[in-house]
């Protein structure tokens, strides 16, 4: 994941605590996009989201919908099927690395296109 952030001109912004440290928000910025990936300890996910580079360093769920889910654009943009993404959510337990190399690879293989369907919604 650090290799691509960096590749990917992506600098650290800042790192929110909300819900008294039950969920923690990881911000970065390149010049094409901005990413939070951020750890929820009361629904067990790790998880990322991608937003317009003005996108705001705040809660995810505020309604603004300049933040999109990776997964959602994911299959939007035909990248991965409905399927694939419901496979990868299994009742299977997966280490917070294992979902964070999940997060890297699909960001690795499709970044290009996601930014271009990012700046298109």
């Amino acid at each position: 994941m650090g290799e691509f952030l960096a590749v990917n001109c992506f600098d650290h912004e800042e790192t929110v605590e909300q819900d008294s440290g039950l969920k923690i928000l990881v911000f970065y910025k390149a010049p094409s996009c901005k990413l939070c990936i951020y750890s929820s300890i009361r629904d067990g996910e790790v998880n990322c989201m991608l937003g317009a580079c003005d996108s705001e360093n705040k809660s995810l769920d505020d309604g603004s919908k300049k933040w999109c889910y990776l997964t959602g654009l994911l299959i939007q943009g035909g990248f991965v099927e409905k399927e694939e993404i419901w496979a990868r959510s299994s009742n299977s337990f997966k280490s917070n690395k294992e979902l964070l190399d999940e997060i890297g690879n699909d960001l690795k293989q499709h970044f290009d296109g996601l930014v271009k369907l990012l700046s298109s919604s």
